[in-house]
């Protein structure tokens, strides 16, 4: 089962949590400003299937309009155009990075986006031409459609966004800088050239760029849910990997079949189980499971090498960390530094494995060969 229609242009972009910039005007906003200023979203994200999962469609549907019923809109300085977003500036955008740990469940839930959204094209009669700076930032949606009428994506406008698939109108002429946290896939359709890297429009890992909607996605969405990237040998993918979740179960054993790069913000699952050949849990090159709100406890497998800080990050719930195979030489640092070794008593605790993986100051936590 493809995530989305084959009508559907598609951006894949996955988060980083490492890409998150520091509030330069260090703002503060309460709870209950927050709360304000995301009045109106709700639901959880979940897969489109057609008839034989009708009553989820109508769901999705339902999430859809109460998006579109509360995103922001402001008029543009020529009076005849709109600009739109979740977010009207960085402010109201960094008030949830900085306060994610302790938004109450009904601000979350307000960033949960359906699995497919499509920007609207029209405002009170008058064309929408621009992204908000920011505007879109922690949003939890798999799937973005910029319409041609858009001409400005704007800065870090789907910062930390879980983003699989989406447009790149036709119309665009500006994109901002560090629009996207991670593409992994783009559909482009703009005349600009879509480029990677600290300076660029996407700051992170791009898999491949689209020119055309013909070509062939490397993104599916399986029977159980499962948001895979499909096995590419060209792509250095040696099989197909998991970068998120869709479906309705909250406990999750992941399929032996794939490798795994994490399942980010999301708002749903309580426990994961990995399987054994998982290496690491990353955070750079993808998000792990960055704000996963409500996740408790992740069981990880013998093979585990590498687990990076920010990979738990905004994981408020998280109290259980189990190490199938705590033994061996761990040491945790980076190579500027240095590494220090980490007991051996730290990780075979769920609980103080969690304590340490979380507050300790280190870039890698990493196994080494034994001597």
């Amino acid at each position: 089962m493809k995530l989305g229609k084959k009508w559907m242009c598609r951006v894949v972009a996955l988060v980083s949590a490492l890409m998150m910039p520091i509030c330069s005007s260090g703002c503060e906003i309460s709870i209950e400003g927050l709360e304000g200023a995301l009045s109106g979203l709700t639901g959880n994200v979940g897969s489109e299937s057609g008839e034989e999962n009708k009553g989820e469609k109508t769901k999705q549907e339902k999430k859809k309009e109460q998006a579109l019923a509360n995103l922001q809109y402001t008029l543009n300085e020529d009076g005849e155009s709109y600009s739109v977003g979740i977010f009207k500036n960085e402010e109201e955008a960094y008030a949830v990075r900085d306060n994610f740990n302790n938004l109450t469940p009904k601000a979350v839930e307000k960033l949960d986006f359906p699995t497919t959204f499509e920007i609207p094209s029209e405002y009170n009669g008058k064309p929408v031409t621009k992204i908000n700076d920011y505007g879109f930032c922690y949003c939890n949606f798999f799937e973005v459609i910029i319409p041609d009428t858009i001409k400005e994506i704007g800065t870090r406008a789907f910062l930390s966004a879980t983003l699989s698939t989406a447009t790149i109108g036709r119309s665009v002429e500006k994109i901002g800088e560090g629009c996207f946290s991670v593409i992994v896939e783009i559909y482009n359709l703009s005349a600009l050239t879509v480029s990677t890297g600290p300076s660029s429009y996407v700051t992170g890992t791009c898999f491949i760029i689209h020119t055309t909607v013909d070509e062939p996605s490397v993104m599916k969405t399986t029977e159980e849910g499962y948001v895979v990237v499909e096995k590419n040998e060209s792509l250095g993918l040696h099989k197909s990997t998991i970068i998120g979740y869709v479906g309705e179960e909250t406990a999750l054993v992941i399929p032996k079949d794939y490798d795994f790069l994490g399942i980010p913000m999301n708002f749903s699952i309580k426990s994961v189980v990995l399987p054994e050949g998982v290496d690491a849990i990353q955070a750079w090159h993808y998000p792990g499971f960055l704000g996963c709100i409500n996740l408790e406890s992740v069981t990880l497998p013998s093979t585990i090498r590498v687990i990076m800080r920010e990979a738990f990050s905004a994981c408020p719930k998280l109290d259980k960390i189990i190490f199938t195979d705590s033994k061996g030489n761990w040491e945790y640092g980076d190579p500027d530094i240095g590494y220090k070794p980490v007991p051996q008593a730290i990780l075979s605790d769920p609980a103080k494995a969690v304590d340490f993986i979380k507050n300790t100051d280190y870039m890698y936590l990493a196994k080494r060969d034994a001597e």
